[in-house]
């Protein structure tokens, strides 16, 4: 019988215990609750599933975890070599170096591994519906300009992640999105000033959309969503000037992209973007041009590592100007997507940049002045 590890943490003093799962044995939640089944995988030999008590006051840093002394003696059991895994919060699998007693807390030297380093085979599936909807604003004020910039994003994506394990690593990856949604981003520029100015500005921000932990066969799984969106906006300005431009489209969303060791990464896409404009609304006799953008990138994470990143992007530039008695303007927009994989928080793998969306609109073409 292979010696598969799970560490047993006992209330008494008796010593720390060593001893065999079984299969029927189900990771559990922060509340002691058996997770969803997702899937099936068996233990390596020297696998340790830590249970939620020792890990749920963890302190995960890059090369060590630190838990509380109190009542976690059973973990100067660890060897090294040995692969810990745990479910609590974003989770975690490390590989053991060393583990010592420091006062009142225990330290586990670590290096990163992998779910492959876990488990000899794994099977999983995910269908997880996240509405997203986010409306960053942006307010630059200067002495003679003032900038009111907005984007927006509502989306209703469902998601569905496969994937297989085996002995050579990832055997197959598949996943898929579809959904439909709009997007908008648009930017006003006051300039009161007689002399020109350049300008701009970026901010960003950082949301966790979802968690979700599941048991495949003995190993707790956690899968998170987190979206970072960044809103940008440049200008030039010159006398006197109000200036609109911007852009809004319409999604729907129907991609997947696959992987096999023997074929490699594949990807389909009925995916449909229409771009229309808002504005540009030029007024004052200055010259103005604004670009304006809003990047959305959801980003799904196993065990804390980088995952799959699913990349949106919707940006609009406009021009305004008064060129003698005519106005002079134009603006282009274009909505684009991509989507990273990142695998190696599954087993080593390469990262692969797959487009799944490329569409790019120019709308009012740039009406000249008259000689």
């Amino acid at each position: 019988m292979r010696a598969l590890f799970v560490v047993v943490f006992a209330a008494c003093a008796s010593p720390p215990l060593v001893d065999e799962p079984t299969a029927d044995d189900v990771p559990t939640d922060d509340a002691g609750e058996p997770l969803p089944s997702a899937g099936t995988a068996t233990l390596r030999a020297g696998t340790v599933v830590l249970p939620v008590s020792a890990t749920k006051d963890a302190i995960v840093e890059l090369g060590h975890v630190m838990f509380p002394a109190a009542g976690n003696d059973a973990l100067l059991a660890l060897q090294r070599g040995n692969v810990i895994v745990s479910g609590s919060g974003d989770g975690f699998i490390r590989r053991v170096y060393s583990v010592a007693r420091e006062g009142e807390a225990i330290r586990v030297i670590t290096s990163p591994a992998t779910l492959a380093d876990a488990v000899t085979d794994a099977a999983f599936h995910m269908t997880v519906g996240e509405p997203l909807a986010i409306d960053p604003h942006h307010d630059g004020r200067l002495e003679d300009l003032t900038a009111t910039i907005d984007g927006a994003l509502q989306i209703t994506p469902t998601i569905d992640l496969d994937f297989a394990l085996g002995a050579d690593g990832v055997e197959a990856f598949d996943l898929r999105v579809t959904g439909t949604g709009t997007t908008s981003v648009a930017g006003t520029i006051v300039f009161t000033s007689p002399n020109h100015r350049a300008w701009g500005e970026e901010r960003q921000w950082d949301t966790v959309l979802f968690r979700r932990a599941f048991a495949i066969g003995p190993v707790p799984i956690v899968v998170a969503g987190r979206l970072t969106t960044t809103l940008a906006a440049s200008a030039y300005v010159e006398q006197p000037v109000t200036f609109t431009s911007g852009a809004h489209a319409d999604l729907a969303i129907d991609a997947s992209s696959s992987f096999t060791p023997a074929g490699g990464w594949t990807m389909t896409d009925a995916s449909h973007v229409e771009v229309t404009q808002i504005g540009p609304v030029h007024d004052g006799e200055g010259r103005a041009s604004l670009a304006v953008g809003v990047d959305p990138r959801v980003q799904l994470v196993f065990y804390g590592a980088a995952g799959p990143t699913l990349h949106l992007v919707a940006q609009a530039g406009g021009f305004g100007a008064y060129c003698g008695p005519s106005l002079l303007t134009g603006l282009q927009a274009a909505v684009q997507g991509s989507v990273t994989f990142d695998l190696e928080a599954l087993a080593k793998s390469t990262k692969a940049d797959i487009t799944l969306w490329d569409k790019r609109q120019f709308l009012d073409e740039i009406e000249q002045c008259a000689p």
